[in-house]
């Protein structure tokens, strides 16, 4: 069972168009920020089948901290490139932002730290390599200047050293372009008065899929059944004590109980888990996740079907 903040791995499904939420005035909008075809080695074209960074999901959950974002993807004969920036509403929210991705990193261990022949980001730069969920490898940057955070990502199909050499040169040109933006971009007034914040948990979604990652809710007896939580924590210090527990039965005989105790982690988390059905009979079967922190409890229910 892998818990870990929202987007590891960020390679998961085919790549919406750019979503560019409105431009914000008197700050650079980040679809000023975006990598051109000029930017990149010769022979790279835009392509929008190219395998995500789940901006989608990355945007909902750190929407409270976003004023706007922009996802774009490039791709050539044998390397692509991917982008993800945001511009947040405070420049200290980059250190927020950075240190949950960084406790991701550290608990996903299919992740691996590597190092970058250039110097990135005002708070330093998260760079690591990881796998999507069809097992191509790649190398990924995550760092801010002001109040721009970036994400990218690069693969390389000749070798670990061409896609990290592609990630530096990408990830230099953005940074300096953050740089010039930082300069003078302002933290926004607030638009409302500061309010108390309110302890919550909330569950955004729970899934199943195939270990392909093709999300469904029919299982042969032999096959093995995965399923990923998405939730949110608000309100809570990170130190607080978190208990995640799961659950997977057939009418009245439970097939799995697990239970996971961590530290709780304010924003977006994420569990993956699996488990190989041993000629399971058909049926209807019922998967059933708790997460409870600080006196805040939040429950899902997923139920799937194994038929042969």
């Amino acid at each position: 069972m892998t818990k870990m903040p929202t987007f590891m791995p960020w390679l998961a499904a085919a790549l919406l168009p750019v979503l560019v939420s409105q431009a914000v005035r008197a700050s650079t909008a980040p679809a000023a920020l975006i990598l051109t075809p000029a930017d990149l080695p010769g022979g790279f074209v835009r392509d929008d089948s190219l395998e995500n960074a789940d901006a989608t999901a990355r945007t909902a959950a750190y929407a409270t901290l976003m004023l706007s974002d922009v996802f774009v993807g490039y791709r050539n004969s044998s390397a692509a490139a991917v982008q993800f920036t945001a511009l947040l509403r405070k420049r200290a929210d980059a250190a927020t932002y950075l240190d949950g991705e960084s406790a991701a990193v550290d608990r996903d261990k299919s992740a691996l730290r590597i190092t970058l022949p250039v110097r990135l980001g005002d708070h330093g730069a998260i760079t690591y390599q990881a796998h999507g969920l069809h097992g191509t490898p790649w190398v990924l940057a995550i760092f801010s200047e002001g109040p721009y955070i970036t994400t990218l990502g690069a693969y390389d199909e000749r070798g670990e050293q061409e896609a990290i050499d592609l990630l530096a040169r990408v990830a230099a040109t953005v940074d300096t372009q953050m740089k010039q933006a930082a300069r003078t971009a302002p933290d926004p007034p607030p638009t409302h008065s500061p309010v108390a914040a309110h302890p919550a948990v909330r569950i955004m979604s729970l899934r199943t899929t195939t270990l392909s990652g093709r999300a469904t809710d029919r299982f042969k007896p032999h096959s093995t059944v995965c399923w990923h939580l998405a939730w949110t924590i608000t309100g809570v210090a990170n130190s607080a004590p978190e208990t995640v527990r799961e659950t997977l039965s057939g009418g009245s005989k439970v097939l799995l109980a697990n239970t996971l105790n961590d530290r709780g982690y304010a924003g977006a988390n994420v569990l993956a888990d699996h488990m190989q059905l041993d000629n399971a009979p058909a049926g209807s079967y019922t998967l059933s996740v708790t997460v409870s922190l600080a006196g805040r409890t939040a429950t899902a229910t997923h139920i799937f079907r194994v038929a042969p």
